[in-house]
């Protein structure tokens, strides 16, 4: 057997099967939970005789989505930890970069998290982005790149969603960054669930936050999340950066007299 002997269709064809089994054979087969594991994340240690420090807010409405992170982002004083698997520079992701740049020229500290879907379609060269990396206080990584040569990892992806500020609040759910989930940019809407989580004091290491906060580095800290940086500041990264500024101010003066309120 050879494969010369073989129609061009039927070599491209046999590619094409070898291609979707190695994209798909590492997947078929879940990893079981194991019985320490299960007996660990018994549902009894989640409750308590006495108050606990945590607060928490349901939110179910994509503006106030919006609404709570970019008060979320302007009241924050030391660290923004931002999680996504979709972010995208359509309108409510500008708003959330504006923030985050204000942010940061504040002195705090940014770190964004991207699934590498995400990062291949949206982030990849975008000025946008490119603008928001450029700045020094500012971090991007990129989990799990996409590499069409390694299709064994391509779905191997990260589905987090989550905003952590300080060690004072956190916003986890199912929202992406984007129109679809946040605010009132779009006529097509995804509904979905989130709750906030505001610390009445400092956080303890048992607290939600806490263990949110060490998934995070965790994550964070693999082989697979990627430096995502600004190569070289273009006159499209400028303009971009320049836009978000102007952004930024807007949003600030709609703050200052009570409009962008939740």
């Amino acid at each position: 057997f050879s494969l010369r002997s073989l129609p061009i269709g039927k070599i491209l064809l046999l590619f094409l099967l070898i291609y979707i089994a190695l994209l798909a054979i590492p997947y078929i087969q879940h990893k079981n939970v194991s019985v320490s594991y299960q007996k660990k994340f018994a549902k009894q240690s989640f409750y308590s005789d006495t108050a606990g420090t945590e607060r928490v807010a349901y939110i179910n409405d994509n503006t106030d989505a919006l609404l709570y992170r970019l008060h979320m982002l302007d009241e924050a004083k030391d660290e923004i930890i931002l999680s996504t698997f979709d972010f995208n520079a359509d309108k409510s992701g500008q708003d959330m970069m504006a923030s985050l740049l204000h942010a940061a020229d504040r002195g705090v500290s940014v770190r964004i998290l991207v699934d590498g879907i995400s990062g291949f379609l949206d982030v990849k060269r975008n000025p946008w982005f490119q603008a928001l990396a450029s700045h020094e206080n500012v971090s991007i990584r990129i989990y799990n790149p996409i590499n069409l040569l390694k299709p064994w990892n391509l779905q191997a992806r990260m589905h987090d969603k989550y905003v952590i500020v300080d060690q004072k609040m956190y916003l986890l759910g199912g929202r992406n960054t984007t129109n679809l989930f946040l605010g009132d940019y779009s006529s097509s809407k995804n509904i979905d669930r989130e709750l906030f989580v505001y610390n009445s004091s400092e956080a303890d290491k048992n607290s939600s936050l806490s263990q949110l906060r060490t998934y995070f580095e965790r994550v964070w800290a693999l082989s697979d999340s990627k430096e995502y940086t600004c190569e070289k500041v273009t006159e499209s990264v400028k303009k971009a950066a320049a836009a978000l500024e102007k952004r930024s101010d807007y949003m600030q003066t709609l703050t200052r007299i009570g409009i962008l309120k939740n």
